[in-house]
Parts: C-alpha cells; sequence; structure tokens
C-alpha cells in the first residue's frame, strides 16, 4: 500500500446502533440522487440501444465519443432542441388529443432519454475544445491566415480561446460562424510583400 495513501476525515462523525462510527455525508457528493427516478435506467437504455446501432469504436467505447468539434457539438445541440420539443408537447395529454397524426408521428421514441444524451454530447464536446490545443491541420482547415483573418493562432492556443480572442467578445460561435463562410470563399494568404495584383482584393 502506498504510503500516500490517506482516508479522508470531514470531522463530523455518526455513531450507529451497532457502535461503528463513520463520517457524516455533510459537504460530500451525494451521486446516489441521480438514481432517484426513471431518468437514469431510461438514459442507459437509450445508450444501450445507440451502442448496438452505432458500433463501439472499441469494447466499451461508444461511437459518439469520437464527437470533438464545432460541427458534431451543434448536431447535438440541434437534436436536443428537437428532442425537447417533442417531449414538451408529447408530455401534454390534451395536445395529443388535438394533434393525433403529429403525436403517431412524434411518439414511439424516448424523447426525455434524448435529450440526456444530446445535452450531454454537447457538454462532452464542449469540454474537448476547450481543452483541444490546434494542430497544423485544425490551422490549416478553419483558421488559415487571410484576408478575412487576423493571423492565426498564437502557439499552445486552443480553438476556443482563439475563437474568443478573435471575436473580443468571448463569442465562439460567432466566430465559428465565420470560419465557416471563410471556408466557403477563395482564400488570401497574407503577403509580406507588396502585392502587383491590380484585382486582387487583399489591399497590399
Amino acid at each position: 500500500m502506498s504510503d500516500e495513501f490517506t482516508i479522508k476525515d470531514g470531522g463530523v462523525r455518526a455513531e450507529f446502533d451497532s457502535g461503528m462510527v463513520r463520517d457524516t455525508d455533510e459537504g460530500k457528493p451525494q451521486f446516489h440522487r441521480i438514481a432517484e427516478g426513471p431518468m437514469q435506467v431510461r438514459w442507459m437504455e437509450h445508450l444501450t440501444a445507440g451502442a448496438v446501432k452505432y458500433n463501439d469504436i472499441e469494447n466499451g467505447r461508444a461511437n459518439w465519443t469520437l464527437a470533438a468539434g464545432p460541427e458534431e457539438r451543434e448536431r447535438f445541440r440541434q437534436s436536443a432542441y428537437r428532442h425537447f420539443m417533442e417531449w414538451y408537447y408529447l408530455a401534454d395529454d390534451e395536445w395529443c388529443l388535438e394533434h393525433p397524426e403529429l403525436a403517431e408521428l412524434w411518439g414511439g421514441e424516448d424523447h426525455a432519454a434524448a435529450v440526456f444524451f444530446n445535452v450531454n454530447g454537447v457538454e462532452y464536446v464542449r469540454a474537448k475544445l476547450e481543452e483541444k490545443v490546434l494542430t497544423r491541420e485544425d490551422i490549416d482547415r478553419l483558421v488559415q491566415p487571410s484576408a478575412y483573418w487576423d493571423g492565426g493562432p498564437e502557439q499552445d492556443e486552443t480553438v476556443m480561446q482563439y475563437w474568443a480572442r478573435m471575436s473580443g467578445l468571448g463569442k465562439a460561435s460567432e466566430q465559428y460562424e465565420a470560419a465557416t463562410i471563410e471556408k466557403k470563399m477563395p482564400r488570401i494568404k497574407y503577403d509580406p510583400g507588396p502585392c502587383n495584383d491590380d484585382d486582387c482584393p487583399c489591399g497590399n
């Protein structure tokens, strides 16, 4: 056993009728509370069904965990909203009676569990983006310097940090939209020297 191993002491004791003494749960995370209600089991069932539809990339690791970029994050976000709206209306019995065709069309799927899945997906990709350091491939694909960009990312700058700095307001989503537009437009690389092309929009 490592000499560094310790048992944390909360400082508050509870004594049981049997004589056993333990720290209380005061101030400690109470993970068991997420098991209250039906959603933990229904979320598990949704993930299990997904593992059948989309094969794991390795034993026990789901395919969706490959998601790593803004495109995947936006896909999760849109799906979360769609499933939430479908859950919201289907949870209203009166609405279902008034709109039987939509109720039948949207029924048959656990939209509440799908909301859990997609919100988790958004936050999963968000965490990846906040920690990811831009590679040369990322720079070439997304933020190649051009007339529309004020240079490229700084050394060891993450994707989110770059977009936040470029937007000036921390609105990375706006910067991503600009990147999406930029990818569809002709790229004009910076030239350290004067440009002699009268038709070039670089301004040099």
